[in-house]
């Protein structure tokens, strides 16, 4: 049940099961994925720029199409400039999906399709890369340890860059593990071919967000730990391709390149830090150091917490035994621990916010190294006396972890992003500790609307707080809001509505969830509020 295989460069012929579960995965991933997408609101980041960019590329194909636009630097413009500061083409994939299907399907949907379509992909590759290293077992549990992270779900359901820079990072990293694992049976034809491989995904990578600039990082040390020099060819062909695919995809720079360049990583320096509500306490600039690492494992299940832990205790003693210290899963695994470890420790000194989503990055990795964790434990109950039942037992308790892990993804349903680990007493514990409940409008849904439609006639002016209008304006696109309701305008409110992102509330929000005016609406997550309706305070 668990492989004993260590290479993940001389594959053997698959089995009929090891040839059909990535795409079984792949299917199953994309079915579910899809059936869901439009169960969330709409999020800040889709709603004030990612949408409104997506739909303006999408009209560019069109025309493109039609004959109508061209490649122009007028048409580019129009089309393609933002004032967002990210690479565009997440964007220009979001496009396409609302380019590629019928109009009767909502934006909300065509958007997040490509997202889902590209996770799934990614589901099948990392167990694909994973099963020849870890075994079949391991490495199913290990890729549903990920799939069904609640927070992960959610995000794969999202068009947001986040996602797409954690699949766009994983690609890029695995492929020069891969590239130059063992490269002593090989070709200079085939080692230059590898490199062209991991160096084209790291410039989409690029390409995708600014994330992967720090890429280079556990690459680099990994090269330093284990000696493999022949990176070389990497840094030589990224050097070019890096820059190539990050401009080459972006057509909005391919005019007044260096300006616009200038201008992108000036708006990058000049990010005005964001009010974080942590540990019972508001930090308007940075906070403490530790906050990365206590919110990723506050957020996660708990058999992927116990099994990363034990992958990564079990690599810290490898290490320390010299006769392994250069196995191949002594390789693999420090590669994992150094890419889960980068942008934790890249947003330990910068002031983090929006709950782990800036270092979802780190949770495929993480899941590696838990699958990694469940073949030592297999393992070493092999090396036990009387070992017959004990893996059955231990293959039936990760099965119990894993369907317990499902369940808890399926309860917190649509609101995954405001899921924490049973650890910590789940979403209420989290509450009473003090951590931001919930961050990017995406509990604002549709059934919250609907409530608040049943309770409301006429015009409104409704003031928000902790959140903008445009996720708003979004449903309104989409005829779910009257067209006379207002948000945020001058004049008395007739009502208030608040997103619990706590490190946004001030005196007034702060007053207002304490006090006992009328709640018309509401959404909750197990008795803890995300967003609620008041009538105005009399």
């Amino acid at each position: 049940m668990i492989s004993k295989k260590t290479s993940i460069h001389d594959r053997p012929r698959p089995s009929k099961w090891e040839a059909i579960a990535p795409f079984t995965l792949f299917l199953s991933t994309l079915i579910v994925l899809a059936s869901g997408l439009t169960d969330y609101g709409f999020t800040w980041d889709e709603a004030e720029t990612n949408f409104p960019a997506a739909r303006n590329q999408a009209a560019w194909f069109r025309g493109l199409a039609k004959g109508e636009t061209g490649f122009t630097e007028e048409s580019i413009r129009k089309h393609f400039e933002t004032e967002s500061d990210h690479p565009s083409l997440p964007r220009t994939l979001m496009a396409l999906g609302r380019f590629a299907i019928a109009d009767s399907y909502s934006d909300r949907f065509a958007f997040r399709l490509p997202v889902a379509l590209i996770v799934s992909l990614f589901t099948a590759a990392f167990f694909w890369f994973l099963q020849p290293s870890a075994g079949i077992f391991p490495a199913i549990a290990g890729t549903l340890f990920l799939v069904f992270h609640p927070r992960w779900f959610a995000h794969s359901h999202l068009a947001e860059y986040d996602i797409l820079i954690a699949v766009a990072w994983w690609a890029a990293a695995v492929s020069y593990m891969w590239a130059f694992s063992e490269t002593e049976t090989l070709s200079g034809r085939e080692k230059w071919t590898r490199a062209f491989i991991a160096s084209s995904l790291f410039g989409l990578a690029l390409a995708t967000k600014l994330h992967a600039f720090f890429l280079p990082f556990p690459l680099l040390a990994w090269t330093l730990l284990f000696r493999r020099w022949e990176a070389w060819r990497w840094a030589v062909l990224s050097a070019f391709l890096g820059p190539a695919l990050y401009l080459g995809s972006q057509p909005y720079l391919w005019w007044n390149t260096l300006e616009r360049l200038q201008n992108r990583f000036l708006d990058y320096s000049q990010k005005v830090p964001i009010t974080t509500y942590y540990l019972g306490e508001w930090y308007p600039g940075n906070v403490p150091w530790h906050y990365p690492w206590v919110l990723l494992a506050a957020t996660l299940p708990v058999g992927f917490f116990l099994f990363a832990l034990v992958g990564v205790a079990g690599t810290l003693r490898n290490g320390l035994n010299s006769s392994i210290r250069f196995s191949p899963r002594m390789k693999r695994c420090t590669f994992y621990i150094l890419n889960a470890i980068t942008t934790p420790l890249i947003f330990s000194w910068k002031s983090p916010y929006d709950g782990i989503r800036l270092f979802v990055i780190a949770l495929p990795f993480l899941a590696m190294i838990a699958a990694e964790g469940m073949a030592l434990c297999y393992e070493f109950l092999l090396t036990r006396p009387n070992t017959r039942r004990r893996p059955i037992v231990f293959v039936g308790a990760i099965a119990v972890l894993i369907l317990l892990q499902i369940a808890s993804c399926y309860r917190c349903h649509p609101f995954q992003l405001a899921y924490y680990s049973p650890l910590i007493g789940g979403v209420r514990g989290a509450h009473a500790l003090g951590f931001e409940t919930t961050y990017w409008c995406d509990a604002l849904n549709d059934d919250f609307i609907d409530s608040l439609k049943r309770e409301l006639e006429g015009p409104q002016n409704i003031a928000l707080h902790a959140m903008d209008a445009p996720p708003w304006e979004e449903f309104r696109k989409e005829g779910k809001i009257p067209v006379d309701w207002r948000f945020n305008q001058p004049g008395f409110p007739d009502l208030h509505i608040v997103q619990f992102r706590q490190g946004f509330f001030g005196p007034f929000e702060r007053r207002l969830v304490e006090s006992h005016a009328d709640v018309l609406a509401e959404n909750q997550l197990f008795g803890v509020p995300l967003i609620r309706a008041y009538k105005r305070p009399e």
